[in-house]
């Protein structure tokens, strides 16, 4: 598969078939690589899951959609019943993207919300970021259809995780930086941030929309004059950089 690329086109073909699937996400070749080395860990045999290559999951909650998809797969995927061990275990392990800092020393994430459209270059230039600070990056993209209006508009919720380590401090602080610029990146594509806080407060007008971010303060304002609640921190950030 031709990366992320490959990964929405790939998409937009199913999307376009009778059978379609609840759950789907994209893990670039250095996501699988970071799999095979928690599965051979997990087994003590040294296993391989996958090879290392970019590849989808796909996850069909009907069982006759399963079974049609499987009978006749697009063209850009091979015989899907061969990866049957790895689909499973990346299935149980969904849920659990930042799961690789347990083996250290530490690890950090960029993660926006982008169109489908965006993915490729985003992830392009996630790594390319990543490259320039040292950083070997992962990536994980999940596939989201969420509504407008009468209709579901897809979105893709892409991770950027890379290692560090948190001991040492000007390491981990030079990460968090990595971790801005990828989040600028996304926002610049015409994505937004997946979280708020005050990391990612130069970023709430954008992730909010004003009128929704300008609504939140005004409340917030209105209810807490005070400020005593969550003390210390802030919707907004205003620097000269």
């Amino acid at each position: 598969m031709d990366g992320a690329a490959g990964a929405v086109a790939l998409m937009r073909s199913v999307g376009q078939g009778s059978a379609q699937p609840s759950h789907a996400i994209f893990f670039d070749a250095a996501r699988l690589a970071e799999e095979n080395r928690d599965f051979a860990d997990r087994t003590g045999q040294g296993a391989l899951l996958e090879p290392a290559v970019d590849g989808v999951l796909l996850h069909f909650d009907d069982a006759e959609a399963d079974a049609a998809f499987c009978a006749d797969p697009p063209a850009q995927v091979d015989d899907p019943n061969a990866h049957d061990v790895a689909a499973r275990f990346l299935w149980s392990e969904r849920f659990f993207p930042l799961k690789f800092q347990r083996m250290g020393p530490s690890q950090l994430a960029g993660e926006v919300v982008l169109p489908p459209e965006r993915v490729a270059k985003f992830v392009k230039g996630a790594h390319r970021f990543a490259r320039r600070f040292g950083a070997h990056a992962a990536v994980e993209s999940i596939v989201a259809r969420v509504p407008d209006g009468d209709d579901r508009r897809e979105e893709w919720v892409t991770i950027v995780a890379f290692p560090c380590d948190a001991s040492r401090g000007f390491d981990y602080f030079w990460r968090l930086v990595l971790v801005q610029l990828i989040t600028h990146l996304g926002v610049r594509l015409g994505g937004r941030p997946y979280g708020l806080g005050i990391w990612n407060a130069p970023f709430a007008g954008r992730a909010l929309g004003r009128e929704r971010w300008q609504r939140l303060t005004q409340r917030k304002r209105a209810l807490d004059p005070a400020r005593l609640l969550n003390p210390g921190k802030f919707f907004r950030i205003r620097t000269r950089l």
